[in-house]
């Protein structure tokens, strides 16, 4: 009598009225896999926006820039970086970077929020720009939500959790 090795095992669905089919535990795999994707990506776009803001082409000159602007756009660049390309090949160090990104953002962008906006009037910021934080927020927040779900059923299915059964 042969035995499935755990890619063959397959995850049965509660017996219910018009449950017929079984779910592989490879789908929960999946799931967090693309959440780490989707995340990376949008990381890779925020990296993008910090080197657009330090070459000067995203509507402002950043030699005019404050310093605390300046200073911010070279420390979520390397942390952007780090969570692209360190979710999407695994590594331990990107969840550090992501979890201090995500959380240093949500705090910036509403309990220091007056502290961004205290700038120069040539630098200052327009009602469509300052919108644009709040969204930063739900992004932020949202991603460090799935992200953690994410590595939640990775650990539960690499532990020997009743899932990966």
């Amino acid at each position: 009598m042969e035995t499935p090795d755990d890619t063959t095992m397959r995850r049965t669905a509660p017996r219910r009225r018009g449950y017929s089919r079984q779910l592989p535990m490879n789908r929960f795999r999946a799931f967090g896999f693309w959440i780490l994707v989707l995340v990376s990506a949008f990381y890779a776009y925020g990296a993008l926006v910090h080197v657009l803001n330090i070459v000067g082409l995203s509507g402002f000159e950043w030699s005019s820039a404050p310093l605390k602007w300046k200073s911010l756009d070279v420390i979520y660049l390397l942390l952007d970086v780090t969570v692209c390309m360190g979710l999407f090949r695994g590594l331990s160090i990107s969840i550090l970077a992501f979890y201090s990104a995500g959380l240093s953002q949500t705090v910036l962008y509403t309990r220091l929020r007056s502290w961004i906006m205290d700038v120069p009037d040539a630098v200052a910021i327009t009602p469509d720009q300052d919108s644009y934080l709040s969204v930063l927020v739900i992004f932020h927040v949202t991603a460090l939500l799935l992200v953690s779900f994410s590595l939640w059923v990775k650990a539960g299915l690499t532990a020997g959790h009743p899932l990966d059964t």
